[in-house]
């Protein structure tokens, strides 16, 4: 890319700098003057030519003139026509053409076209003849001959010399305006070849600063790709690491769907003896139920039989207690009879029979003390029996469930044995007095 870059600049620099120093116009301009130079070239040849071959008619049609004697004196009045110099042309051959010029042509005209200009005759005398004169007449009279030469040019002559002279002139200084402007252009080229080297010079240093940031870059890339290298080979373990794990884990994902598979089954089998044993549970708490009722019906008869039990023993209690009062009192008379009191006659009266039976029983109770304390055992025995009874029956009921039926028939039996419990209580008490 930098020596692409590099190739293409020089292209543009050069089509800017062609339009920079304007050969695009001048090009145009020098092939212009080039051939307005070769037109005019033409025309002075054509103008020479016609000139001698005039001059030459003249000659051969005029007559021969004697030749006048040597005059004393004769007065040089040469014309003076200054032929141009030829301008040195210093430029490429290949650019500009080769520039002829004619040291006849003409110049500017010395007067107007209407001023009439007499034949001018010029007289050339060589130093030979003037020293031969005084030898020998011939000799006088051929060098005469060769040294007087009368030239009669006419007018129209002498004003087509002039505008031949003139357009030499035109074309001597179209050359000297084309010639400044090469010079102007061949300036203008050695500084833009100085600019040019400079930039050459610019642009050669930073050629050699892109080698060694190239350079530069190259040993990065290298750098870069030795650590890609690295991660490629640490890439290809971690992948290796990744596709022994994945294959592992696939074995663990088959044995896991396995072991689901089978622990489905096993669920499944727990289900079904699941839902097995919940109709079993129902049956049995139907049968429970059937047997709960059955039981309070049955406990109903036994506890309605052992309340009365416990009823009549509450009487016999309440009964011997007061027996005992009475006799306590009777016991404690001063005479050894007992006292009525008036108040109670009726009572007495009314309880007679009861008395009779109870002193009968207080006779027996005097004779024996033995008898009560066997009594006292008795209802020890059955209070026991029947607390065991109602323990039984409240330890048969289910703690969960059953309905209003099981929970009357629980605070009845909680009710009975704190009845039973206070009546023990009485009963160990009596037997711990007697």
């Amino acid at each position: 890319m930098l020596f692409a870059t590099m190739s293409t600049k020089p292209r543009k620099e050069k089509t800017s700098f062609w339009k920079k120093i304007g050969l695009g116009k001048n090009k145009s301009s020098i092939s212009s003057i080039k051939s307005e130079i070769q037109r005019q070239e033409h025309v002075d040849t054509q103008s020479m030519k016609s000139k001698r071959f005039s001059a030459l008619s003249v000659n051969q049609f005029t007559p021969e003139k004697k030749i006048p004697p040597l005059p004393t004196k004769v007065p040089d009045q040469p014309l003076s026509i200054p032929a141009p110099k030829p301008v040195p042309i210093s430029t490429d051959s290949a650019t500009q053409p080769s520039l002829s010029v004619d040291p006849l042509e003409p110049v500017q005209p010395p007067a107007s076209e209407n001023q009439s200009v007499p034949p001018v005759v010029t007289n050339v005398t060589s130093d030979d003849t003037k020293k031969n004169v005084s030898d020998d007449t011939n000799k006088a009279d051929e060098a005469l001959s060769a040294s007087y030469v009368i030239v009669s040019e006419t007018k129209e002559e002498l004003l087509s010399k002039i505008t031949d002279l003139q357009a030499e002139l035109e074309t001597q200084k179209a050359t000297v305006i084309a010639l400044q402007k090469q010079k102007e252009d061949i300036d203008y080229l050695e500084l833009t070849v100085d600019e040019l080297f400079a930039e050459k010079t610019d642009l050669v240093q930073q050629l050699e600063d892109e080698k060694i940031k190239s350079q530069h870059h190259l040993d990065d890339l290298n750098l870069l790709l030795d650590k890609m290298k690295s991660n490629a080979d640490h890439a290809r373990e971690q992948s290796l690491a990744v596709s022994q794990s994945k294959q592992a884990f696939e074995v663990y994902q088959k044995q896991a769907e396995e072991d689901k598979k089978a622990l489905l089954n096993q669920l499944s089998l727990k289900d079904q003896t699941i839902q097995a044993l919940e109709h079993k549970l129902v049956q049995s708490q139907e049968q429970a139920e059937l047997t709960m009722n059955q039981l309070v019906k049955s406990h109903t008869a036994e506890l309605s039989q052992l309340t009365t039990q416990i009823q009549s023993l509450q009487l016999q209690l309440a009964e011997q207690q007061q027996y005992q009062a009475e006799r306590e009192k009777l016991l404690h008379t001063p005479n050894g009879s007992p006292r009525i009191e008036p108040e109670n006659e009726k009572h007495m009266s009314h309880h007679a029979p009861q008395l009779m039976s109870r002193m009968d029983s207080a006779d027996t109770y005097r004779t024996s003390k033995e008898s009560l304390e066997d009594d006292l055992d008795d209802q020890l025995l059955k209070l026991t029996q029947a607390k065991e009874k109602l323990q039984s029956a409240y330890s048969k009921i289910p703690i969960q469930g059953g309905g209003i039926q099981v929970r009357r028939r629980q605070e009845e039996l909680e009710v009975m044995l704190d009845q039973v419990d206070s009546q023990l209580s009485k009963v160990k008490q009596k037997i711990r007095k007697t």
